[in-house]
């Protein structure tokens, strides 16, 4: 398939998904992403080691032994020590090959006790989350977390406006200190 050819499917693909699939179910919305292969935002090898480098790094320095990975996708961290893998979706947790995964909606219910791991990570889930349920989101991951969140989450910006039809700009800093009294970084 040529570039021009492959670049057109997606943006069908996408107009789709828009029009005809729409972002009033989130959970559908994203299914239907991961079917139509739309989820491409992979990393490169490259990327991925060195993420779980930095991620081994931040571990260690916070004495962290376990690990959930909020909105996993394919499971790209899965070799970090004490992995699993949490998302709401579960066509990316049949595709992220998991044998063992946590299927939840962080804006509900997290089904794992409090302070089950040590670390909680994020990779551009949170901006995901509409306002009137990013609180309670927040607090899920914090509820779940003992000692460090770490996130991958584009920077609060008050003056600027919402980046696309299903991205939103929260203070993030503002809600998890709301929440959480362990190490926060922000990457």
């Amino acid at each position: 398939m040529s570039k021009k050819t492959k670049g057109l499917s997606q943006l069908v693909k996408r107009v789709f998904l828009k029009y005809v699939t729409g972002y009033r179910n989130e959970q559908r919305y994203w299914d239907s992403r991961w079917k139509l292969g739309l989820k491409d935002d992979e990393w490169t090898e490259d990327n991925r080691q060195k993420m779980i480098k930095l991620l081994e790094n931040l571990m260690a320095k916070n004495q962290c032994k376990t690990f959930l990975d909020v909105g996993c996708g394919k499971a790209e961290l899965r070799d970090l020590p004490g992995y699993v893998g949490l998302d709401f979706s579960l066509e990316s947790i049949k595709r992220s090959g998991l044998k063992e995964a946590v299927f939840a909606d962080i804006t509900n219910r997290i089904p794992l006790p409090d302070k089950s791991f040590d670390a909680a990570f994020t990779r551009t889930v949170l901006l995901h989350i509409p306002p009137d349920k990013i609180e309670r989101a927040v607090s899920e991951v914090c509820r779940v977390t003992k000692k460090c969140l770490i996130l991958h989450e584009p920077h609060y910006d008050p003056n600027s406006p919402e980046p696309h039809f299903h991205c939103f700009n929260h203070n993030l800093p503002e809600i998890i200190g709301r929440h959480f009294k362990g190490e926060t970084i922000f990457l």
